[in-house]
């Protein structure tokens, strides 16, 4: 009985001890995403597009078939995040700060996620390590303040990650999870069909080699559940592409396959290298801001270190196991980066993608330094040094103003009319674009005096310039 009753109480203080860390790694990530929020949550045009169309959606029952549009402006983004957006106006009466709380919550599931499967695919001091820098990451932090459709993908990587890794290791019944994960990362951003190839190529290969994880999926309830979970989430892009030339999604995956040869066909070979060199140029400053943003050295090393520590096994073993967790993870981390350059677009909306393969490769690096014992406390000095001035770093940021200085700005605007009816314009950088006063048009309307889209006297010219927002009648 004292054998049993004193394991017992060694198994119950163990579970309290990692209870009681994830806990605080998750009040840690959501202070962090809710600090100041309602003053420094980042508001830009193309938020107040997908605002704009939450609202209507909610008052006048339209419901979008497709998102913004995307650089390529004959390409639309998804319609996801105005459904998910719609529901948290909905609870919050139109309150724009909904939008925020929502992705900040995103984060701190994922944050959870990032434990929870970390420990499960790796080791639980993998799960920890990835949680607790997860939690902190400046960048990270910085995308789960914005409500944009962006925001969310870490949340789904980390589930297709996973869902991919039970299917490789036999287990069928994830394979529609995985279409499933597929359809919703493209209906929230375009650049996320990135993910799609590693899928793709490793089904490929399954195929081939006659694996059981690919000959098992010739079961009738797996097809057809395959075949919901994809067409399910994409029904409102494929009655948008039926009188649009289907631009979503032959005419996209054609333009995806074409993309990587594009600079050998045009034969702007010297444009590729010059944007090859802006976009590593990019990649390194994004993961100094999501590694460690006190320095660009370190950062760059870990993540190198990360790489080659993940790369290294398969070289020296000359093989590798294609179900390896170890593999999967670089397999997608290449292919991810690899998107980046090969799109040579130097672009924010591709970085979330990448945020929990880099965060898992550097945790597992980690976690090899410290089974070194010679190198044990150095590295645990230098985690919590991460830590501490990633934390910091976060905080900072969060004391930025911007959504003050949009509510500002707009009662000025409203100031400025008298109340009578008005037009809104932009003027400046950026005022080209047709969402460039939609953050404001959706903060006028929930004061209640939006413009007017009738040609009237009163011109409001808002103009966005490095000394701030600037706020004219004409």
């Amino acid at each position: 009985y004292g054998i049993f009753k004193a394991l017992f109480v060694e198994f119950f203080l163990r579970i309290n001890k990692a209870f009681f860390l994830i806990l605080l790694t998750l009040l840690l990530a959501l202070f962090l995403r809710i600090y100041n929020l309602s003053q420094g949550m980042t508001f830009i045009g193309d938020q107040g597009w997908f605002y704009l169309s939450a609202r209507d959606l909610l008052i006048h029952g339209k419901i979008p078939l497709v998102g913004i549009t995307s650089s390529h402006t004959w390409l639309h983004q998804g319609p996801l995040w105005t459904y998910m957006l719609s529901i948290a106006l909905f609870i919050f009466r139109f309150n724009p700060l909904s939008g925020g709380y929502l992705t900040a919550i995103f984060g701190v599931l994922t944050t959870f996620l990032m434990y929870k499967l970390g420990s499960s695919v790796f080791s639980a001091r993998v799960g920890f390590v990835a949680a607790l820098l997860y939690a902190v990451s400046p960048l990270i932090v910085f995308f789960d303040r914005m409500p944009f459709d962006p925001s969310p993908i870490p949340f789904f990587t980390v589930l297709y990650f996973f869902t991919v890794f039970k299917w490789l290791k036999g287990n069928i019944n994830y394979f529609p999870f995985i279409i499933l994960l597929i359809a919703l990362l493209y209906n929230l951003e375009l650049a996320t069909f990135t993910l799609f190839f590693p899928f793709a190529l490793l089904f490929v290969y399954g195929f081939i080699k006659n694996k059981d994880w690919v000959k098992k999926l010739l079961n009738k309830k797996i097809i057809l559940s395959s075949s919901v979970a994809l067409i399910v989430p994409m029904f409102p892009v494929i009655i948008y592409d039926f009188s649009n030339g289907f631009k979503q999604t032959i005419v996209f995956l054609g333009w995806t396959l074409y993309k990587p040869f594009s600079f050998l066909i045009n034969h702007s070979s010297g444009n590729f290298l010059v944007n090859f060199r802006i976009v590593l140029g990019f990649i390194a400053i994004s993961l100094q801001k999501l590694v460690f943003q006190f320095n660009l050295p370190i950062a760059v090393f870990l993540f190198v270190s990360s790489l080659v520590f993940l790369i290294y096994p398969f070289l020296k073993n000359k093989k590798f196991e294609i179900r390896d967790s170890k593999f999967i993870l670089l397999f997608m981390l290449i292919v991810s980066l690899g998107g980046i350059l090969v799109n040579q677009t130097p672009s924010d909306a591709y970085l979330p993608i990448i945020f929990p393969f880099v965060i898992f490769s550097i945790a597992l690096f980690f976690a090899f330094l410290l089974k070194i014992k010679i190198l044990k406390y150095p590295v645990i000095i230098l985690f919590v040094l991460m830590i501490i001035l990633n934390g910091y770093s976060s905080f900072k940021n969060s004391l930025v103003y911007d959504f003050k200085y949009r509510l500002e700005a707009v009662n000025k605007i409203i100031s400025l009319t008298g109340h009578q009816e008005y037009n809104l314009l932009g003027s400046g950088s950026g005022s080209q674009f047709k969402s460039f006063t939609m953050n404001y048009e959706y903060l006028l309307w929930w004061k209640g005096h939006p413009p007017t889209n009738k040609n009237v006297k009163v011109k409001i010219v808002v103009s966005e310039t490095q000394n701030g927002i600037i706020i004219s009648k004409r």
